[in-house]
């Protein structure tokens, strides 16, 4: 029984993520995939409606160009014939040509329709009334006896009628009129219009079809789109909710706990638990040695401070461009070794790192490495801050030579180097050293900076 339970413990269990993770990306991609194409389908789509809408504006156009063209024809001739104005006659001409153009357009985008027809037979219309109205206009032209020399070729080769060459002038203007304005021209007129209404309804019924089927298209397409969404929001929320249980969740505690060095859990995916297995075995062998490792590896065990390899190690690493290094002497420590021993310098040792932990911000990272020699680095100072450091350095002078405790006096010697672009950590090592020894073989007690 006790070998079967071995046995159980020693399984592994959980899905692969890999396995997960394929088929997921694998639904993700297909899903994707018909999304981009319904949407292609729907800009599709969209720019047949826009095309669609487009040319129904522009054919109404071209029937309004046909009506607008006619009635100017009309309005002109009527004026020339009433008036005489030359001008009237100029612009009818100038006209002529929008009458023309129109049906073109029509007839190139659509050959064969009923609109295109209807247009057709508006223009045949136009055309027939254009031979009356020219002819009114050449009664008239006759009756007032104006130069037609300079005038358009197709009112030069109009001839009269022989029953009209008899006819006074009076005769001749009041016929062009009655040609303008009797019952057959108002019927012409109306069957250009009736027929330029029919194109107007054609094409309107036309575009509302053809916009009616691309609408209809267009809906399925966006339900196709919105279920599509749907399924793949869906998809990814359940692809989420299996890499949280399967792989985030489990990572996350997976952090926390190696953070804390505490035993991983047997949890999550295949993979996961493989490494938790691996971890917990290798965490078990070495956790002990490390603790007992890290810390005197890179620290003073007399003071606490980090020690010359805690110096190599973060010189390495720490900006002092914006920042300063002071270097640190106590005064005739050798005389204290000397007169009261070893043991009071010990302690003189402890109480100046004391009040240098106690005297500089948390963040100032502060060495012993070697002897009565002490390294401080202050990141984020700048000349501006002697003053700062001159105070800090007279109180822990004041400390030392006041002792409040069984203390010899004594102080500190201090060269302090500014941060600069330019220079080294070795430079500033060697301009803070130079400044303490110009302080240490002349006044001792004391700061100066390096320049």
């Amino acid at each position: 029984m006790s070998k079967k339970n071995d046995q159980s413990s020693d399984r592994i269990g959980g899905a692969k993520l890999s396995i997960v993770i394929t088929l997921a990306v694998a639904l993700i991609l297909l899903l994707s995939a018909g999304l981009l194409y319904i949407t292609y389908r729907v800009y599709e789509d969209y720019n047949a409606l826009q095309q669609s809408t487009d040319l129904y504006v522009e054919d109404r156009e071209i029937a309004a160009r046909m009506k607008q063209g006619s009635d100017e024809l009309t309005e002109n001739c009527r004026r020339f014939v009433i008036t005489g104005d030359v001008q009237f006659l100029n612009d009818y001409f100038d006209a002529t040509p929008m009458t023309t153009d129109a049906l073109y357009g029509l007839r190139a985008r659509q050959p064969e329709s009923e609109g295109a027809d209807a247009l057709e037979m508006a223009m045949n219309e136009s055309r027939a009334l254009m031979v009356r109205e020219i002819y009114a206009m050449r009664l008239v032209l006759f009756a007032r006896d104006i130069s037609i020399a300079q005038l358009p070729t197709q009112l030069r080769i109009v001839q009269l009628k022989v029953e009209d060459w008899d006819l006074t002038s009076e005769e001749k203007e009041e016929k062009a009129r009655l040609l303008l304005f009797d019952d057959e021209y108002a019927q012409s007129k109306q069957i250009i219009n009736d027929n330029v209404q029919i194109c107007a309804t054609y094409l309107q019924t036309r575009s509302m079809e053809k916009s009616q089927q691309i609408a209809a298209e267009l809906n399925g397409l966006l339900t196709m789109q919105r279920a599509l969404i749907i399924l793949l929001i869906v998809s990814i929320l359940l692809v989420g909710v299996a890499l949280q249980q399967m792989a985030f969740h489990p990572l996350a505690k997976s952090v926390d706990f190696i953070f804390s060095k505490k035993p991983l859990h047997n949890e999550g995916a295949y993979e996961f638990r493989v490494l938790a297995r691996a971890y917990n075995a290798i965490l078990a062998e070495t956790s002990k040695r490390e603790e007992e490792l890290e810390y005197s590896a890179m620290h003073d065990p007399l003071t606490g401070l980090y020690n010359r390899r805690g110096y190599e190690y973060f010189s390495e690493r720490v900006d002092l461009s914006n920042g300063a290094l002071l270097m640190i002497d106590i005064d005739f420590f050798k005389q204290v070794n000397d007169t009261y021993g070893h043991a009071t310098g010990d302690r003189l040792l402890v109480r100046v790192a004391d009040l240098l932990r106690a005297s500089f911000r948390t963040n100032d990272l502060i060495f012993r490495p070697a002897g009565d020699e002490f390294i401080l680095l202050m990141n984020k100072v700048n000349p501006i801050h002697r003053e700062l450091i001159q105070q800090k350095i007279a109180r822990i002078n004041n400390e030392l030579q006041n002792p409040r405790e069984n203390f010899p006096a004594c102080s500190i010697s201090v060269g302090v180097a500014f941060g600069d672009p330019e220079l080294t950590l070795k430079d500033m090592m060697q301009l803070a050293d130079d400044a303490m020894y110009c302080v240490k073989y002349s006044t001792k007690c004391g700061v100066a900076f390096a320049e």
